[in-house]
């Protein structure tokens, strides 16, 4: 079935002059500093695409990601006889939209990417389509999603509206990395009366978006691109495509004689609005751009459930309900403002990116908020070389450290080197680490060492 998508997208470019197609290659294997070898569902990837443009007027194009996963997950030696478990494959659609222009009119529907923003790489505004966090260290990719995308325009003045009707959520870390409250944080042991009570089997129970009109995430932006600046205004509703913790924690089970109990976390996709604003000009040779967003997301909690507790009570597990029952709130609905900073110039071949962060991307209330530096620093010393740097600096505030030391790091350094002006192998390095308080101690276990390749056809 893949062999036969690819070929539709790729044989009818030799038909029609009007047809463009192409792939891309890219396999990349990623060792951990457990030796343990990591995949970040980007093994090996085949992406072919075909675009049609028949006259000026219409515009189509069709794209797709084929993934071979790196490890097997067999539950049984019985499972090796099925080839999807024996090679893990999935099928990802990264566009497949059809487009009309006109004078001032604009369309555009399908899966598609809608990017608002002026900066480079992370940004604040740019929230139309969720993140795609298999690789965890990346938060400027996204994914696609169905969507209707209409643009009103002249020579400086453009209004987008787009709407998605069906909800997609945010591709997750595949592995190593804990983005939501634990099980001991969600479940107050000691607020029951029996510290000694230890948290067991962990179990998640999702609560989805329903596709109704309600629900549908529908935004507009209008920007103004004078001669001497680029602005941009923008608003956004929708379901978070990031979930929250939120609602009733359920025991699922527990047992008396070793003080142990087994708990279902609820997971929610709570509303959002947001509100942003963009600027981007130059001043003599750097480009320098900001962002803010203003946002009010709907309040979340989680807390055990009255009747469970009770019935602990009833067994002698806890001494008694507390009263009142502990929440633990992972988003306290009160609006907040996320903003970004930024600049970017060449200096002497070497391209220099300096921004300040203002709100970590996973994080969603005031009182998580944070301050983090990015650099990124590429340098091609000869026309086959790439050599590119990147990091950011945790800085606070809010943790106690002695001056100038960041309460976390991420670093990533990578060598390219083109093959016969084909072929682009490269080798590279990432670390994370973190100090109690620093959003980055959740990411300390993707640090790895990397190689691949990439090929482009």
């Amino acid at each position: 079935m893949l062999v036969s998508l690819a070929a539709a997208l790729l044989i009818p470019a030799a038909l029609a002059d009007e047809l463009k197609a192409g792939a891309d290659l890219q396999s990349t294997f990623r060792l951990g500093a457990d030796g343990a070898w990591m995949d970040f569902h980007d093994t090996a990837v085949f992406s072919p695409w075909a675009e049609a443009r028949p006259n000026p007027s219409v515009r189509a194009r069709g794209a797709v990601d084929v993934r071979l996963h790196g490890p097997t997950f067999l539950e049984s030696l019985a499972d090796a006889d099925d080839a999807e478990k024996v090679q893990a494959v999935s099928l990802r659609v990264t566009e497949a939209w059809v487009g009309t222009r006109g004078d001032h009119l604009d369309l555009r529907m399908g899966a598609q990417r809608v990017a608002w923003g002026m900066g480079q790489g992370v940004s604040v505004v740019d929230n139309v389509n969720p993140w795609n966090l298999e690789d965890p260290l990346r938060f400027d990719r996204r994914l696609s999603t169905p969507s209707i995308l209409a643009r009103i325009h002249d020579r400086e003045f453009e209004l987008q509206a787009v709407a998605s009707p069906f909800f997609v959520p945010t591709a997750l870390p595949v592995e190593n990395v804990d983005l939501f409250a634990s099980a001991t944080d969600l479940f107050d042991i000691s607020a029951t009366g029996a510290g000694n009570v230890s948290i067991g089997e962990l179990d998640t129970r999702e609560t989805f978006p329903t596709d109704t009109i309600w629900e549908t995430t529908v935004g507009a932006r209008l920007r103004w691109t004078p001669a001497w600046a680029d602005l941009a205004l923008s608003w956004l509703r929708g379901p978070d495509p990031l979930p929250q913790v939120g609602g009733d924690v359920v025991l699922l089970g527990y047992q008396t004689d070793t003080q142990r109990v087994d708990v279902g976390v609820p997971i929610l996709f709570p509303t959002r609005e947001i509100l942003g604003g963009e600027l981007r000009t130059t001043v003599g040779e750097s480009a320098i751009w900001a962002e803010v967003a203003l946002n009010f997301n709907q309040r979340t909690a989680a807390a055990a459930s009255l009747a469970q507790l009770e019935a602990l009570q009833t067994l002698g597990t806890i001494e008694q309900v507390p009263d009142p029952i502990p929440e633990f709130v992972t988003q306290d609905g009160e609006p907040y403002a996320k903003w970004i900073l930024g600049a970017d110039r060449f200096i002497g071949g070497v391209y220099l990116n300096l921004q300040w962060l203002h709100g970590f991307p996973t994080e969603r209330q005031a009182a998580d908020l944070r301050d983090y530096v990015l650099l990124v620093a590429r340098h091609t010393p000869v026309p086959t070389v790439r050599l590119e740097l990147s990091g950011a600096l945790d800085v606070g505030p809010g943790v106690d450290l002695p001056p100038f030391c960041p309460a976390g790091t991420m670093l990533d350094f990578e060598v390219g080197w083109l093959h016969a002006d084909a072929a682009e192998l490269f080798v590279g390095v990432s670390y994370v680490g973190g100090f109690e308080g620093s959003r980055f101690l959740d990411f300390e276990g993707v640090s790895h060492v990397r190689t691949g390749a990439a090929l482009s056809f």
